[in-house]
């Protein structure tokens, strides 16, 4: 019984828990969107830092300012759209296999059914 109760104890701790970040996030949400907007800042100059260091010298530049904002969300767009034909492909393969097969089970029951079982 102890540990059932700890176990319900600490699922009531998560639960106020996020009882109250969420209550933080209603109160002070300007300075919750402020966080996040910050976090995302340092995230997003990281990655172009990041990408500035694999470009050639001459190319450097073009990832300072809001060229470089630019760069990300083209970057961004393109790995979107290789991940969604990716997945096209995927979903393509396998319904042309669920139609293969549906096929052959249509063909072995109407075998059965015509032929008397074998």
């Amino acid at each position: 019984m102890e540990r059932g109760e700890g176990l319900m104890q600490s699922s009531e701790n998560d639960a106020l828990k996020e009882a109250e970040k969420l209550n933080e996030f209603v109160t002070n949400p300007k300075e919750k969107i402020k966080e996040i907007e910050n976090k995302f800042l340092k995230y997003k100059n990281k990655t172009k830092e990041t990408i500035k260091q694999i470009l050639p010298d001459k190319v450097k530049p073009i990832m300072e300012g809001d060229t470089g904002d630019i760069v990300l969300i083209v970057i961004a767009a393109l790995i979107l759209f290789v991940i969604l034909k990716i997945l096209d492909l995927a979903i393509k393969i396998i319904i042309r296999v669920i139609f293969i097969v549906s096929i052959i089970l249509a063909m072995y029951l109407l075998y059965q059914k015509y032929t008397g079982g074998g």
